[in-house]
């Protein structure tokens, strides 16, 4: 597999970001995750414009490349993918050791692709059944505190949600996704 990293095709062994990166450290960063069909993303534009609206609502305005679906286009040709899951991600770049960024930003670019044909991975279904949806004590943050329709890199709601998923697991019992409700429930 072959990812591009900051405006370069690179193999999957060599696709690194920097630990001093922002988006490592802080979840500073946004992204897009697509769906690739016949080698093109579906509805790019939408996805694309999602983007931008991130990168302005964290302060970073002018970090989405020009040329991003050039780059997008090249990776699901290097890896001669029709069906893919696409994901774009953009950070604030390598500024070291204090939360408050700098102004200037030059911006770390990865668009990471992945096999995902139509039907699901090896032509199985993903999905047959009913799905099975629990709510959990974890709390979406108000918009006030977060704005909800930032994609950014911090998932921990998320992650605590599913952890929580994982507790209330068993033998005969096993939910499918996390219904996270805001603070008032």
């Amino acid at each position: 597999m072959q990812y591009h990293v900051n405006g370069e095709l690179v193999a999957r062994e060599n696709a690194t970001v920097s630990v001093d990166d922002r988006g490592f450290r802080y979840g500073d960063a946004a992204f897009e995750t697509c769906r690739a069909y016949g080698g093109e993303v579906y509805r790019w534009q939408r996805h694309a414009e999602r983007l931008q609206r991130t990168c302005e609502t964290l302060g970073m305005p002018d970090a989405v490349p020009d040329d991003l679906a050039l780059r997008v286009a090249e990776t699901l040709d290097a890896n001669d993918l029709e069906g893919a899951y696409v994901r774009t991600s953009i950070s604030r770049g390598v500024q070291l050791g204090k939360l408050t960024p700098d102004e200037d930003v030059d911006p770390t670019v990865v668009v990471y692709v992945r096999p995902l044909p139509r039907g699901g991975v090896d032509g199985e279904r993903v999905w047959d059944d009913p799905a099975v949806v629990q709510s959990v004590k974890t709390r979406r943050p108000p918009d006030a505190a977060l704005p909800a329709d930032a994609k950014t890199h911090n998932y921990l709601n998320g992650i605590l949600a599913r952890l929580e998923l994982r507790t209330a697991s068993s033998d005969t019992y096993q939910p499918d996704e996390a219904l996270i409700r805001d603070t008032d429930g």
